[in-house]
């Protein structure tokens, strides 16, 4: 991913790098969470297939509690604060397909606060 050609500020640059480094630490964090939890639920059940859901839901759960921490702290630093206007697109930046959503991040810090509203409105 070329972060130069779309981000414009060194300062912006930083910040994407840094959160970037903190999301694949927290991605591992939460993988092996996943996994642990998966196979608790698995060993509760007493099956191998039990204990593959549960790793499959554990891991999903990890990554959707990421991403929305993600999402949350990026509006926070980009707009100081989180009010309810930006509170409730947040789900619907959830819901956007990676490509989509991976996009909209990079795009955050040129985007402004009306712009941003503007595009996760009915």
């Amino acid at each position: 991913m070329e972060v130069n050609d779309v981000i414009d500020s060194e300062e912006d640059r930083e910040l994407v790098m840094n959160l970037t480094k903190a999301y694949l630490e927290w991605e591992k964090e939460t993988e092996l969470r996943g996994m642990e939890r998966g196979m608790a639920t698995g060993m509760e059940r007493g099956m191998l297939t039990g204990m593959e859901r549960g790793m499959e839901r554990g891991m999903e759960i990890g990554k959707e509690t990421e991403r929305r921490s993600l999402v949350e702290n990026l509006l926070l630093a980009r707009f100081g604060e989180l009010d309810s206007e930006l509170t409730a697109i947040i789900q619907p930046i959830l819901n956007l397909s990676t490509p989509e959503y991976a996009a909209l991040l990079l795009q955050l810090s040129n985007l402004s606060r009306e712009d941003l509203l503007a595009r996760f409105r009915n």
